[in-house]
């Protein structure tokens, strides 16, 4: 099951693509309002929805924020969090070096991509896995975001996604590639990244685009490793 859950991660790489120092000082940049850049070492926070249905007790819980390398052999932990009696966690993302090596270049020629313009066509980026783990360090669910948002969308799944370089994706790509709705009709592309971490989402209506850093998430614990 954890293969699967991060073949559904590297999937939404894969189509975004043919889809260790940290640095507390490091300040926080402001963003216009209508930005969804979060910088280099954004503060990620959220709640999670379903866990006390599950049976899982949230005091023994942590919340690790995750980027897997494309093929899955290699990863590298940005940050966690300790889990609230609600549900609640806050997590810091830190610079590491080992991130580099795990970004790769959106490929505007793969089959999901064909009508999509990529601009810069060399950029890398890749995307964080969140992750809901017991008190041995062992992660045990995957954090997704089948969630309604301060912008009205009635469905959407969110991520967070790095990009090494300022860029631009535009265009339409088939439902399938992105394998998380039921709809066959193509999704409408409009994604602009700044360099560090970005915002982005999913929806039911058929778009994938920015969202706004402030956007009310909430988090669901997906099916076991």
């Amino acid at each position: 099951m954890k293969k699967l859950l991060i073949s559904l991660l590297i999937g939404f790489c894969l189509m975004m693509s043919a889809c260790n120092q940290t640095s507390p000082e490091t300040p926080k940049v402001t963003q216009p309002k209508d930005s969804s850049s979060l910088g280099e070492t954004p503060t990620l926070t959220g709640r999670i929805a379903n866990f006390e249905f599950l049976g899982l007790d949230s005091s023994s819980l942590t919340v690790k924020a995750m980027v897997f390398s494309l093929d899955g052999t290699k990863s590298v932990e940005l940050g966690s969090s300790a889990v609230s009696k609600l549900g609640g966690f806050s997590i810091i993302l830190s610079q590491k070096q080992d991130l580099a090596n795990l970004l790769f270049v959106q490929d505007p020629n793969a089959s999901c991509n064909q009508n999509v313009v990529i601009t810069p066509a060399t950029f890398k980026g890749n995307s964080i896995s969140l992750e809901l783990s017991d008190q041995k360090g062992n992660s045990i669910r995957l954090l997704q975001t089948k969630m309604q948002d301060t912008q009205g969308l009635s469905s959407a799944y969110a991520f967070y996604f790095y990009a090494d370089t300022k860029a631009t994706m535009k265009g339409t790509q088939a439902a399938d590639c992105l394998g998380l709705f039921e709809s066959t009709e193509p999704f409408n592309v409009d994604i602009s990244l700044e360099k560090g971490w970005n915002a982005v989402i999913a929806s039911e209506d058929g778009s994938f685009k920015n969202v706004l850093p402030d956007a009310s998430f909430i988090w669901y614990a997906a099916g076991n490793f």
